[in-house]
C-alpha cells in the first residue's frame, strides 16, 4: 500500500477545476512529488479530465465511481486492476448516497485491489479508532491532537 504524505482536494468544477488541476499537476511534477500527493474532487468532470491529461496523478474516486466501486464491494466482485482508474478512496465513514462506507468490508476489498482508503472529516477520538481498528489508511480531521493521541497511543 502506497504511503500518501498530502492530501489536496481541487474544490472548483468545470474549466477552472481544469485550470487548478493542470497547475497543481505542473506543481507536483517540478518538485518531483507527485507519487507523494492524493488528489480528490468532488466534481465527475475534473476527475475525468485528471484521468485524460495527467493519468500519472494518483487520485480519489470521484462521486460516481464511489458508488459503482461500493457495488462491487458489498457485492464482492473480483475486478481487474485496470477496472477504476483511481487507486485511492477519500470517503466519509457515515452515509453517503444512502450506504455506509465506514466498514471493514469496504477497507479489505480496497487493500485486495491495491486501493487505499482515507476517511473524512473525523473529529471524534471514538471514530478515529474505529477506522484504526478496520485498517483505514488514513484519516481527514480538524482535530489532528486528538487523532495524535489516538494513532500514538499504545493500548
Amino acid at each position: 500500500m502506497k504511503k500518501f504524505r498530502y492530501i489536496i482536494e481541487l474544490k472548483d468544477p468545470g474549466k477552472q477545476g481544469y485550470k487548478a488541476c493542470d497547475e497543481l499537476y505542473r506543481i507536483l511534477k517540478e518538485r518531483n512529488i507527485l507519487e507523494r500527493v492524493s488528489v480528490g474532487t468532488f466534481n465527475n468532470e475534473v476527475s475525468k479530465y485528471a484521468t485524460k491529461h495527467h493519468p500519472d496523478l494518483i487520485r480519489s474516486a470521484s462521486p460516481s465511481e464511489v458508488f459503482l466501486y461500493y457495488l462491487c464491494a458489498v457485492t464482492n466482485l473480483k475486478i481487474r486492476p485496470s477496472t477504476f482508474n483511481f487507486s485511492v478512496l477519500h470517503i466519509p465513514t457515515d452515509r453517503y448516497a444512502g450506504v455506509r462506507l465506514g466498514t471493514k468490508r469496504i477497507v479489505e476489498y480496497s487493500h485486495r485491489h491495491n486501493i487505499a482508503v482515507q476517511y473524512w472529516t473525523i473529529n471524534d477520538s471514538w471514530e478515529m479508532d474505529y477506522l484504526k481498528s478496520i485498517g483505514a489508511d488514513a484519516i481527514m480531521t480538524d482535530t489532528p491532537d486528538v487523532a495524535y493521541n489516538v494513532f500514538n497511543s499504545r493500548v
